[in-house]
Formats: C-alpha cells, sequence, structure tokens
C-alpha cells in the first residue's frame, strides 16, 4: 500500500465495416468507451507528466482525512466518508505477530537486559540467559538453530556443554515492562514492545517476527503513516484503519500475521537509533489517537474489512469491485494541505524504451482508455507505445497505466509517478485547423506552446505567416470556419471544459465568448444556410450536443444529437449544398458515424465504417460532395468521400500521423486541404486540387 512515507503490434488497415444499420443505436450507445490520446515525443524527448494523488486511491485518503479533520470532521465521520456502509466495532485483546522485513535474514541479534529468556517453541522450554554479555542472538544451520553470545568480535555458542541445539522456532522474552533492542543492517536498531521470535526461513536463514499486543502494534504504525502534528480525529481515523487493516490480513503463515513495510502498513517499533541519534517512534499525539480507540475496528456484516488507504486519492476515489464499502466517488477533502494532490514529473523516451524494451525507439506514448472517473477522464488505465528500431521498422506495445507508473523502480528509470491519475502535458500535440476564406486565403490555427489560441495566413499558395497568438488557453486543438462572407470563426475547449468562440474582425479579433456547456473532446463548427455557424461538441454523457448562433452574438441553447462518441474524441462537422450541414464522429465502437441535417432536419446516424482512431475530418468541396478523413489504426491518413448518394472504398493516402486530422474547402474551388499533426510532432498539410500533393511542413 502507498502511503505518506517511503519508508513508511496494434497496426493495421482501415476497411469497410459491414451494414450496422440494425444495431445503429445499441452500437453508439451501448459499446465499452476507449479513448485514444496520442503524445508524440517532445523534441527534447522527456514527456512532461501531471497527475493527481499518490497511491491507488482506494479506501481513506490519509490526506484526505486531514483535510476532513480541518474542516470539523470527527473520527468516525471521516470513517463513514471512505467507508460507507460500515460501522464500528470493538474487539477483545489480542496480539499480534510482524515480520520484521528489513532485519537480518542470517541472526536475530539484541542487546542483553535483566532476566532475559530464550524459549524453545517446539518444545515450550524456557531458559534465563546468564548475565555478562552485552549482546545475544539466533542464528540457524543444517542440524538446527542456536542461542549465541557476544565476546569481544567472537560470537560463541550457548550453552557451551550439553544441549547447543534447538528445534525452534527460538523467542527471546524480557522481562514485562522492557523492550527489546534489536540490531539491524546498516549500523541502526530500534526498541521493540513483545517478544522477538527466530523462525527458519532456509537452511541457514532466519525470519525475524516481532510479536506484542494489537495496542502496541497500532501504537507503532500510526506515526509511520500520519503525521504526528496533525488533528486528533485524523490520527483516530488512521488508527481505526491500520487496526482494522491489521485484522483483515492476517494470516499466520510462516508464523507471523502482517509485515512492517508498505507491502503491508509500515510498523517502526518504539525507538530508531541511527548516526548517534535517538528518535521516539511514538510521539503522545499518536499514542493518545491509539488510545482513543482502543479495540475499535470498522466492520461489514459482522467482520473486519479491508481497509485499504493510501497517501492521497487525488480528489477522486477508486473502487475495488470486491468489496462493496470501496467505493468510487469525489472526494472534496483530498486537496487541502495536499502537497501530492497535483504533481508534475518527467518521463524520458529512454526510459520508456528501458521499460518496455519491445519499443526501441520511442515515438509516440498514447493513452488507450481511463476510468472514466475525475479530471483527463479519470486514471489511465490502457497505453501504447509506438516506435521503430535502428533499421525503421514500426513498433508497438500495449500495456496498461499501473505498467507505467511501475516502471519507476526500475533501476535505469525515475520517473516519479505517484499514480495512475495523470495526463501528459501538450506543448504542441493537438492537429490544427484550417480554414478556407475564398479569394485564395488559407488561415490555420493550431494550440501553441503555452496553450494559447495561435494563427497563422498564407494567401494564393504564397508563404506563411509567422504565428501569432490571440490568446486563450486550450485543452486540445482548435476547430475553425469561414463563413461565405469571408469572417473566420474558431472554436475551442477551455481549461474548464466549456465552449469558447472568437471570430475575425476588422479591426483584428472579437473577445473570446464563452458558450459554457461541459464538453468531453474537441470541439467543431460547420456554417449552415443562415451564414451563422453551428458549434458541435462531445458531452461528458458521451453524447453529441449542439448549439447554434441566432445572430451575430446570439446563440440558442445547447441540444442533443445523441449517439454515442468515444471517450476523448471529438467530432467534425461541414457545411454543404443549399445550407445543409453534416457531422462526423468516432463511435464507442472505433468506426465512422455520419449524421446530416437536410432543410432543417436532422437524419439518422449512418454507419461509415473504418477502424480509425482519434478525431475525424471533414470538408464539402461541392453540392453533394462529402469528403471524410481518419488516422487509421495503422496511424496513416485514410479518405472516403461520397459523390451522387455513393460513397466510395476507403483509400491510403499515407503519412505517419500523432493524432487526427482536420480538413477545410472553400465551396467551388476546387481545392480541399488536410491539416495533421505528424509523429515528430511538427504540423503538416496536404493539398488537393484534382491530385495530392505531397505533405508540406508548416513553419
Amino acid at each position: 500500500m502507498r502511503r505518506l512515507s517511503r519508508t513508511a503490434a496494434r497496426a493495421g488497415t482501415v476497411t469497410a465495416a459491414a451494414t450496422l444499420a440494425a444495431t445503429v443505436a445499441a452500437t453508439l450507445l451501448a459499446a465499452p468507451a476507449g479513448a485514444d490520446e496520442v503524445y508524440p515525443t517532445p523534441p527534447d524527448r522527456v514527456f512532461t507528466i501531471s497527475g493527481h494523488g499518490w497511491g491507488h486511491g482506494t479506501g481513506m485518503s490519509q490526506y484526505g482525512a486531514l483535510g476532513a479533520a480541518l474542516g470539523g470532521r470527527s473520527a468516525g465521520q471521516i470513517l463513514d466518508f471512505y467507508y460507507p456502509g460500515t460501522t464500528d466495532t470493538v474487539l477483545a485483546a489480542a496480539t499480534i505477530r510482524v515480520l520484521l522485513q528489513d532485519a537480518s535474514t542470517t541472526s536475530v541479534p539484541v542487546a542483553a537486559v535483566p532476566n532475559l529468556r530464550v524459549r524453545d517453541l517446539a518444545s515450550d522450554t524456557a531458559l534465563v540467559l546468564p548475565v555478562g554479555p552485552a549482546q545475544w542472538r539466533f542464528v540457524a544451520d543444517a542440524a538446527g538453530m542456536h542461542v549465541q553470545y557476544l565476546t569481544g568480535t567472537a560470537w560463541t555458542t550457548w550453552p557451551a556443554t550439553g544441549t547447543a541445539t534447538f528445534a525452534g522456532p527460538l523467542r527471546f522474552e524480557p522481562a514485562p515492562g522492557t523492550v527489546l533492542h534489536l540490531f539491524l543492517p546498516g549500523g541502526v536498531a530500534r526498541d521493540y514492545d513483545g517478544t522477538i521470535t527466530a523462525v527458519r526461513a532456509g537452511a541457514t536463514t532466519v525470519s525475524t517476527v516481532n510479536t506484542l499486543t494489537r495496542e502496541q502494534y497500532v501504537a507503532g504504525v500510526v506515526p509511520r503513516e500520519s503525521p504526528a502534528s496533525w488533528p486528533a480525529a485524523a490520527l483516530q481515523a488512521q488508527a481505526v484503519a491500520a487496526r482494522t487493516y491489521a485484522e483483515h490480513q492476517r494470516t499466520g503463515a510462516g508464523g507471523w500475521d502482517i509485515c512492517n513495510t508498505t507491502m503491508c502498513q509500515v510498523y517502526g517499533g518504539r525507538t530508531l537509533y541511527s548516526g548517534g541519534s535517538v528518535i521516539d517512534l511514538q510521539p503522545p499525539s499518536t499514542t493518545a489517537a491509539t488510545a482513543a480507540t482502543a479495540g475499535v475496528v470498522r466492520t461489514y456484516q459482522g467482520a473486519p474489512i479491508f481497509a485499504q488507504f493510501s497517501a492521497s486519492n487525488g480528489g477522486y476515489s477508486t473502487p475495488n469491485p470486491s468489496f462493496p464499502y470501496l467505493t468510487a466517488h469525489p472526494d472534496p477533502y483530498d486537496g487541502m494541505r495536499n502537497p501530492v494532490h497535483d504533481w508534475t514529473a518527467q518521463i524520458s523516451a529512454s526510459d520508456l524504451a528501458r521499460c518496455f524494451p519491445a519499443v526501441p525507439v520511442v515515438d509516440q506514448l498514447v493513452i488507450t482508455s481511463r476510468d472514466g472517473r475525475g479530471d483527463w477522464g479519470g486514471r489511465v488505465l490502457g497505453v501504447r507505445i509506438d516506435g521503430h528500431d535502428s533499421s525503421g521498422r514500426p513498433h508497438s506495445y500495449a500495456t496498461t497505466g499501473s505498467a507505467v507508473y511501475h516502471c519507476r523502480s526500475w533501476p535505469a528509470n525515475s520517473t516519479g509517478l505517484l499514480s495512475v491519475y495523470f495526463t501528459v502535458a501538450e506543448p504542441q500535440s493537438a492537429t490544427p485547423s484550417g480554414a478556407a476564406a475564398g479569394g485564395g486565403a488559407l488561415d490555420v490555427f493550431t494550440r501553441g506552446p503555452s496553450g494559447q489560441l495561435d494563427h497563422q495566413r498564407s494567401v494564393t499558395g504564397g508563404p506563411w505567416t509567422a504565428p501569432t497568438s490571440i490568446g486563450g488557453l486550450l485543452t486540445g486543438g482548435p476547430s475553425a470556419v469561414a463563413d461565405p462572407a469571408g469572417t473566420v470563426r474558431v472554436v475551442l475547449r477551455g481549461t474548464n471544459n466549456s465552449a469558447y468562440t472568437v471570430s475575425s474582425t476588422g479591426a483584428g479579433w472579437s473577445p473570446f465568448l464563452n458558450l459554457g456547456g461541459t464538453l468531453a473532446g474537441r470541439p467543431a463548427l460547420a456554417v449552415g444556410g443562415t451564414g451563422n455557424a453551428d458549434v458541435f461538441g462531445p458531452g461528458a454523457d458521451g453524447q453529441l450536443w449542439t448549439r447554434a448562433a441566432t445572430g451575430a452574438s446570439s446563440w440558442a441553447g445547447w441540444t442533443s444529437l445523441g449517439g454515442g462518441i468515444a471517450a476523448g474524441t471529438g467530432p467534425a462537422a461541414t457545411g454543404t449544398c443549399g445550407g445543409n450541414l453534416a457531422v462526423v464522429v468516432r463511435g464507442r465502437d472505433g468506426t465512422l458515424w455520419l449524421r446530416e441535417r437536410v432543410g432543417g432536419r436532422w437524419g439518422g446516424w449512418q454507419p461509415l465504417g473504418g477502424a480509425m482512431t482519434g478525431d475525424p475530418g471533414i470538408s464539402s468541396l461541392s453540392a453533394g460532395r462529402i469528403d471524410v478523413y481518419v488516422q487509421g489504426s495503422d496511424r496513416a491518413l485514410w479518405r472516403r468521400y461520397r459523390v451522387a448518394g455513393r460513397w466510395s472504398p476507403w483509400q491510403r493516402l499515407g503519412g505517419l500521423l500523432a493524432s487526427g486530422p482536420t480538413a477545410t474547402a472553400a465551396a467551388g474551388s476546387g481545392r480541399q486541404d488536410v491539416f495533421a499533426l505528424g509523429g515528430n510532432g511538427a504540423y503538416y498539410q496536404l493539398t488537393d486540387t484534382g491530385h495530392w500533393s505531397a505533405w508540406q511542413r508548416l513553419p
């Protein structure tokens, strides 16, 4: 369990899908959600990661308990919040056996104390050790277990005469009220309540087990899991959670019930001796919290619960489906005085290649699925790493967010990820969008290095202007369109997930207008017969929503067009002949779907098939013509078009895309342009004027 203290080839081709008309609703509305977030390797080959929380995020957030206590919540209220449906139960006194995983595996050495006894548990025989030696220890060999004492620098087996071999396990038993001083590797030592036992682990190895009362154990856990300066309610909640976790996890296997590290929960004993320092490990505040909750555990249906906890859930807990009281829910307390509620880290492309050697050179990191809870779509479930080898052959490796999180433990890796609740910062990782305003003018909009909206223009095929900032702060890429009068309009998703629009004026650019809504992906924009713009966006509910302009600065409300959009993706839209509109989305089945507005009325969803990733693109060159573009599962650009009511087969146009394309065409111009983000992180343009140009890199 992660806690506060550290001591403490997916390649393929796009194919036409079978007719799905009979199952349109089932496919769109019921298919499992997925999200392909494509992050090309940055120029410096280091990914910047933004994350929430520390650890698995299931059960109690320890920093959340702090926030709740600071907000006036009692220990009982804190436990009710994090373990709903559980109740307090007081257990009778008991002992617990703790495996000390940081102890030596070759001997169990302790300092001599008055009236120290040795007990052979096999025969239940106890012997009082003589006064004189400063240290005693247990060791094992092929013959059995032995008791030894230290004289100078030499160890001597005791007793010198008589039986010097014991069956074991062997236990050091001090006089009542006396602690045992255990010597540990690295020149440190700790004092422990209770007894210390050597359990044979191998022919010459032993495990060290501290047996003590349950309350003594909890008193040694609470200060290792929560800072002693925290409010009493938070410490009491920790005491109950620790006691409950220990009771649930009792195994008895190997001669112990629980361990003393983060593999179980951290237990430190009474006192630490290190480098000449003596550190009291049980300060009064945590001891008082243990005493105030003596014997109390949380139970469900009469049994102690699996009281999981971690340092921070990042504001949204994650469930454990095996236990009804470990639920997923927003956590309003986790962000208070929490240094790990938000964090940043870095993963180099070379570190990823070391962790996942199936991809020798990493070209992009792809988040393929999330759990749907919280910011960015929730915790990362699926990850794909795309790249190539020294010969240029493509390689792809599918893995999990957990595997990326845990690869931080590799010696060559130092990502610093604290949880699987993360996203990748996007300095320039969103597809650009173009607007063809007629007269040969072409405007392109991108998400700039600082997240702002940037603009470039080319006239009659001339050079592109340098990027200039319009301002704002985007999540993902923008969408742009030009109306018949030549006004260029842009829509984008803000960092608050609302839709914003901005348009060109004679004096430059209008202020940003907040259109509201809660978007789950990139919005789209199209101009219908009235000359006003229609905005389309994916809602958090997975449906497609639209909002229409009713004038220069007035808008109707948001209206649902239904359907089911793949998580993390957005639609593409275009005006068609006679003021009609067409919008395409990537459905939850991973294929393309089309819906059209003809004569002011929306038709049903039409399946266009294919196997795509990312957002689609769409344009209309002339009356009755629609071209749709997707990034195929092979990362190339693919197109399908409709002329006179008939659809062409899918055509592969090549390239290596990092995300879905966008497309634009000026009605009657005979030209359309497709924009893409390349696998190298650069922006590219592909032009069709009756034949396709080569890919051109934008400056």
